[in-house]
């Protein structure tokens, strides 16, 4: 050729430097194929672009619905892709808690009973979701929900009324007494009442009434007349502490829904039937 060249010198261009003459073959050359212009080579490009952009999005999602997951009190995880825990359910339990942390009364969650108003003592309230979406459905959605736990749970909003929770996980506690004043099948009467977990000791100076209101259902307890106002609950079990909490409604005066004329609305407590606080 009349000279030496490196090989990067030499192929630089598709001819020999010297003698001009042809050298091999590179690029599309090799394979016979013309050259397609600048567009289309753009267009393959945007679309190699845009593959890996799509693919980058799909692990971010993975990513996403990791940290989405909300796990369950039995080790499963809720179902779908941005699950809530908004089914309010309660559970009827056969004992108490053991320790702060379990419920030796839980049943095996195939096991689980809804709640009974005229059966049930011991309730576990919480919010739930469905881990098995199928199984929900085929058992009549009897089967396939779970209780939430974990941080997500916490960042949905609570189902329960009350200052024992404070969102969607799961309390780790039970409800050992309960009443709405809605069974009472003799409303001067708190002995006809019929829900089990209502364990009244006695009731002085009330009745059931709808002069004031309710909070929910029809009924509510109606404190009236001169002697003593009590409503006096059996002793229950609070060992480990918990919340008692209460709708009031303070009567404004009007016909059978007279004021308190300032008196006071006191709570009393006892402590293994100790000195009365």
């Amino acid at each position: 050729c009349g000279g030496c060249f490196c090989d990067n010198c030499y192929y630089r261009k598709p001819y020999c430097p010297v003698c001009r003459k042809p050298n091999a073959d590179r690029g599309l050359r090799g394979y016979n194929l013309s050259d397609p212009g600048t567009w289309p080579v753009l267009l393959g490009a945007s679309l190699g672009i845009s593959l890996l952009f799509l693919i980058l999005a799909l692990v971010l999602l993975f990513i996403f619905m990791q940290k989405a997951e909300i796990p369950t009190l039995h080790g499963f995880t809720c179902y779908g892709f941005f699950p809530m825990c908004d089914r309010k359910v309660c559970i009827e339990l056969s004992n108490i808690m053991v320790s702060s942390s379990s419920v030796i009364g839980m049943k095996n969650i195939v096991d689980w009973n809804k709640c009974d108003a005229e059966s049930t003592t011991i309730a576990l309230r919480g919010s739930t979701c469905i881990y098995d979406y199928d199984l929900w459905t085929q058992s009549q959605h009897v089967l396939g929900y779970d209780f939430c736990l974990g941080s997500r749970a916490k960042e949905q909003k609570k189902q329960i009324d009350g200052n024992e929770a404070s969102d969607a996980s799961f309390i780790h506690g039970v409800y050992i007494f309960e009443d709405d004043f809605e069974l009472w099948q003799n409303t001067s009467s708190w002995k006809s009442n019929t829900r089990k977990s209502a364990v009244w000791s006695r009731i002085d100076g009330a009745k059931l009434s709808s002069d004031c209101g309710s909070h929910s259902g029809k009924y509510a307890l109606h404190f009236y007349g001169p002697d003593s106002r009590e409503a006096v609950t059996e002793p229950l079990q609070i060992m480990y502490g918990g919340y008692l909490n209460f709708r009031l409604i303070m009567g404004n005066g009007d016909g059978n829904c007279r004021a308190n004329y300032g008196k006071a609305v006191s709570i009393y407590y006892a402590i293994d039937n100790l000195d009365i606080s």
